[in-house]
């Protein structure tokens, strides 16, 4: 997990597994002294079939991708399972967190 530079802890803010059980999503980050949680890092972990253990295959910074102020329940999209859904006040939209890539699905 990313270290604080801050007086306020970093932590887990919400996990999600997938539906078919191969990945879990932590989002990380702190909650500030005012109650607002800002995430910082998105963390995707990957299990191995063959000795069921999960190990990291991805952190991606969701401050320098300007993603901390999305919902914090992390979701995972049925019909693309290397993808998570988030909720913003302006739109619905779907991330590849292997690729990066972010298709909008609704904009409000």
């Amino acid at each position: 997990m990313p270290v604080s530079k801050t007086r306020e802890p970093v932590e887990v803010i919400s996990m999600a597994a997938s539906d078919d059980g191969q990945y879990i999503a932590f989002t990380v980050g702190k909650k500030l002294i005012t109650g607002i949680e800002v995430i910082i890092e998105l963390i995707i972990m990957l299990r191995d079939n063959e000795t069921n253990e999960f190990s990291v295959i991805k952190k991606i910074d969701m401050v320098s991708r300007e993603l901390t102020n999305v919902c914090k329940q992390v979701c995972f999209d049925k019909k693309h399972g290397d993808s998570l859904l988030f909720v913003t006040k302006e739109s619905v939209f779907r991330f590849n967190f292997l690729t990066e890539k972010i298709y909008l699905m609704l904009d409000f």
